[in-house]
């Protein structure tokens, strides 16, 4: 499994601390064009860092520790939910089964806006990699809506994925699809009673 260099997560720490500051100044050097980041030169490491295969798995490694601070986790997930929207199909297999094993940690994270984060990522990785890349997925969520403290994590997961993956699903598992689908909305019903 792939271990990550202590400089290389230091450095994109403090490059995301910088990024992240409440510094309107700061702020201002970075900004959204059309669902691309554009840095300024000051910025221009982490356009640099995102080209390294290894990247992805960098910003998973600092988003699943939870001893460090939650903006700095949260920001580290939304910038690989958006290098996973552009660059999904570069990612290699190594970067794929790191990404599988290490962000369900983050389920159970207590951390409301660390786990609705990383339901957005197992979401964004389903509709852009397809189910059959991760099919113990739904067993994993399944499991989960046991757990009271997992239960709306789980349904917020799944359905997502429902929502943004379900024609795809449907067409491949066309009976088990309907079959979860129906069990999730009986569970939805039984849980609003």
């Amino acid at each position: 499994m792939w271990n990550p260099n202590e400089q290389g997560v230091r450095e994109l720490m403090s490059l995301l601390q910088e990024c992240n500051s409440p510094d309107n100044d700061k702020q201002s050097e970075i900004y959204n064009v059309n669902n691309k980041f554009i840095f300024s030169l000051k910025y221009k490491k982490i356009n640099i860092y995102s080209q390294e295969k290894d990247f992805s798995n960098y910003l998973i490694f600092i988003f699943i520790h939870s001893e460090i601070k939650i903006e700095i986790r949260q920001y580290a997930g939304l910038i690989l939910k958006g290098i996973m929207e552009r660059q999904y199909s570069q990612l290699n297999d190594e970067n794929i089964e790191y990404f599988k094993f290490e962000i369900l940690k983050n389920f159970y994270d207590p951390n409301k806006i660390i786990q609705r984060t990383t339901s957005n990522l197992i979401n964004t990785f389903v509709r852009l990699g397809g189910i059959d890349l991760w099919t113990e997925l739904f067993d994993f969520l399944m499991n989960n809506i046991n757990l009271e403290s997992n239960y709306n994590a789980s349904i917020e997961t799944i359905q997502a994925i429902i929502e943004d993956s379900g024609a795809y699903i449907e067409e491949k598992k066309m009976n088990v699809f309907f079959i979860f689908r129906l069990f999730l909305l009986c569970l939805i019903f039984i849980k609003n009673k």
